[in-house]
Formats: structure tokens, sequence, C-alpha cells
């Protein structure tokens, strides 16, 4: 199970409740897991001990349900922040308190960003899974120069040591891959916003040449955060898991999402290349635990 975007409130704390009920095998928090919004590090601390002391997560605590998370902008600091947030690695350390990550966890030691990854292995006749978890705001170049220095091209969602990490997770042989993100991966770019505001535009040459490489002629996405606002990082992202089921090492990629306020099943077919044959992906969106925006938002890769 997954969830995101979580306030205190009765139907977030029927929604846990539910889960505790359930008792999955595992539960992913896929970021906003509190809304902090600060550059101190003891209000923030406030806001993760005022979770654990809601009386519904108490109990979700006491089924000892395994998690598994990842963070969005609102628990890793500002609203639609990235790497130029002044109290990143600050944050990282309240994030990893508060999950109680051991002591030799890269998280808490070496590692820049709380991306991370766990392989369950097939049995019982059950498929294997693995279970990639990135972090879409440490590194992450600005989307809008109000967010910082733009940088074209150049710009990076996940930065240079997160990619090979996740080429390397790719690589691993498991039936099934789960990829989580803070923000949604599949919607296309939202087309009505001019296009040059885009930090990642540069002279638009290789920004529309990615989204003309995953024929995507519908520019009427969500035009909150999401990887579209990226075209090339995207189609990096997207490249690298067609690669890796054409390789064999995945009959099926999902990825799952938060942020948004609303629930949501994407479909989205990689097209071929000259090397790769084409690929079939899905993602899910669960968010949020007690926030409804009551209004559609079009999503030409949403599923009816």
């Amino acid at each position: 199970m997954f969830g995101s975007c979580w306030k205190p409130g009765a139907s977030g704390d029927q929604a846990l409740d539910r889960i505790v009920e359930l008792s999955p095998d595992m539960f992913l928090w896929l970021g906003d897991n509190i809304y902090g919004d600060t550059t101190d590090m003891t209000a923030m601390r406030a806001s993760y001990e005022s979770k654990k002391q809601t009386a519904s997560y108490e109990r979700f605590l006491r089924a000892e349900i395994p998690v598994l998370a990842t963070w969005d902008d609102h628990d890793y600091g500002e609203n639609n922040q990235g790497r130029y947030y002044t109290r990143r690695a600050e944050s990282q350390q309240e994030f990893a308190r508060h999950f109680d990550l051991p002591a030799d966890d890269p998280r808490r030691r070496h590692q820049e960003g709380v991306y991370n990854a766990r392989l369950f292995p097939a049995r019982n006749g059950s498929a294997s899974v693995h279970v990639i978890l990135l972090d879409g705001r440490y590194h992450r170049s600005p989307t809008f120069n109000q967010y910082g220095a733009c940088e074209g091209n150049a710009s990076s969602f996940l930065g240079s040591e997160q990619w090979d990490w996740l080429m390397r997770e790719l690589r691993r042989p498991a039936d099934i891959k789960i990829i989580a993100s803070g923000i949604q991966v599949l919607p296309p770019l939202h087309g009505k916003r001019a296009l040059k505001d885009y930090c990642a535009y540069a002279d638009g040459r290789e920004f529309q040449r990615a989204i003309a490489a995953l024929e995507e002629t519908d520019l009427s996405g969500t035009e909150y955060e999401s990887w579209a606002e990226f075209p090339l990082e995207r189609e990096r992202l997207l490249r690298a898991v067609q690669a890796s089921v054409n390789a064999g090492n995945a009959k099926q990629v999902i990825f799952v999402s938060g942020d948004q306020h609303w629930a949501e099943i994407m479909r989205k077919d990689i097209p071929a290349t000259d090397n790769q044959a084409p690929v079939t992906v899905y993602e899910v969106t669960a968010s949020g635990f007690n926030q409804n925006w009551p209004y559609e938002v079009p999503d030409p890769n949403r599923l009816p």
C-alpha cells in the first residue's frame, strides 16, 4: 500500500486506521509526509513530533507495518523547492530521525538525498518485487527562475550520483519494478504555459525534441509539478525503464506517486527506438490522506 500528503484530521485518521486494519506487507510514504514548509529545523522536528503524537499515527506505529519512504517538497523544506533549498542536509537528518533509520544507513551518513531501494525475492510462487524510491528534491534543478538560476539543457532531476544509482538498480532483475516518485511521472507537459518560462527550455530545440521523441502531441497535462517540466530528464527516465524491460530485468514497471491531491491510474506506451522495442508502463497516484482538490485536471494518459 502507499499514500502521500498527510495532515492531522478526521479523514486522515480513518485512512490510517484502515491501513492498520488491512495489515499490508509494506507501506510506502510517497512524500508530503508532514507539512513543515520551513527553514527552521526546530519547527521541522516539531511537525514530525506532532505527527507521531497523533492517535491514529500512534496506532499505525504500534501495528509495526514495514515502511519505506521518500519525501516531496513540504517535508523536504518549502513549496516546490529543489537543490537551492538552504537546509537540505539538515532536513535529511530530520527525515532519518523520524523514520528511525539505523545509524549505518547511507541516508544518515554520506548519501546526499533520501533515495533508497528494496528487492523482495519471490516466495511461495509469488513474483519478485523491486521497490525503488527516488528523491526528486535534493538535487533537482529549478523549474522556474523564482527557485534559482535556470540551467537550461543541463537541468537535472536526480543529480549525477542518483542517476548512476538508479541505472544500477534498473539492472537488478525482478519480475516487477515499482518506482516511487514524490511527483507524477507520466502526465505530459502542461502546454498552456509559455514554454520559454520553463527553466529547462533553453533555446527550445532539445526541450521540444524530447517531447516529440515520446510521441506526445496532447500537451494538456497537469499544471502542477511533474517530471514533464524536465522533458530531457523524463525521456531519460522512461528510456532507462524501457531498456530495463527489454533487457529482461523486469516484466513490468509501475510508477507510484503522490502530490496532486487526487487519485488516478495512467498508462504510457514508450515508443520504439532503433534498438529498443516499445514498452508499456503504468502509474498509480494516491494523494492525499485527507486532502482533495474537487475539480478535474486534464491528463491524456489517464485511464478511464
